[in-house]
């Protein structure tokens, strides 16, 4: 079976605000699970969060409760309604996952992870033999425990008008980080995953590449590319060779004061 999920990442806390990404995932089941999973990942910022007086960064969401909440969706989705699609909503502080059709009868908001029912018994017995979901009704309560785990408030889950919407709010809306890109990061035009990096080097000191990919999700490619055009702009100064090259900051704004 084909369907379609239509990911968007917007700036701020409202579909009004700018959208500084969007995917248009499509082809089968698992493909689309897959596609909107990696939306999130290239789209997830690590957020600083204070233990006593020791700095931790964390994901902003845990990914098997993103993965597990999208294949909600995809899995339990009504499929009769045509003309609709799945809606992945990513903003500053939460995410929602908005499915459309209602809950099956005799599941209510109110019995949800304990009662069990399905519309699609033939997707969920598909997508459980391919790995994608279990088939014993454990999803939502999976999400909550993931959720809690990471020590962040309860998953929200709502129905409106023909839709079932799952809501989770990040590491981000807990640390009081509501804002992906500061003033500075705009000012030179940054995407967030380079945001992410400047940020990473005022706490640290330097970047390699390969902590690029590890912090933005990037391909190395991309993280060349884009470690580059922080470069050019001479926010940051390449050092060492070979397997030791890494990049520094410059000193005070637009000064490059060391080597290439």
């Amino acid at each position: 079976m084909h369907s379609e999920l239509r990911a968007a990442r917007f700036q701020g806390r409202d579909v009004v605000g700018p959208i500084t990404d969007k995917q248009d995932c499509r082809g089968t089941l698992p493909e689309i699970i897959d596609q909107a999973t990696e939306f999130m990942r290239r789209n997830r910022r690590i957020v600083p969060r204070m233990e006593g007086i020791r700095r931790i960064d964390v994901e902003e969401y845990p990914l098997p409760a993103v993965r597990e909440a999208i294949a909600n969706g995809v899995a339990h989705r009504d499929y009769a309604l045509t003309g609709s699609s799945i809606r992945l909503f990513l903003f500053d502080d939460r995410l929602e996952i908005i499915s459309p059709g209602r809950l099956v009868f005799p599941v209510t908001l109110e019995s949800l992870g304990h009662v069990r029912e399905t519309r699609n018994r033939l997707i969920v017995r598909v997508l459980r033999d391919l790995g994608y979901i279990e088939d014993l009704g454990t999803g939502i309560r999976r999400i909550r425990a993931a959720m809690a785990n990471s020590g962040l408030r309860p998953p929200i889950f709502a129905e409106e008008h023909h839709q079932f919407i799952i809501t989770l709010y990040g590491a981000a809306a807990e640390e009081g980080v509501a804002v992906p890109l500061t003033d500075e990061a705009a000012r030179w035009e940054l995407n967030e995953r380079q945001a992410r990096a400047l940020e990473y080097l005022k706490a640290y000191g330097q970047i390699t590449r390969s902590e690029y990919c590890t912090l933005t999700g990037v391909q190395r490619s991309e993280a060349y590319r884009e470690l580059q055009e922080m470069v050019q702009k001479r926010l940051v100064v390449r050092r060492g060779r070979g397997r030791g090259v890494h990049y520094v900051l410059t000193g005070p704004a637009g000064d490059d004061s060391g080597d290439d």
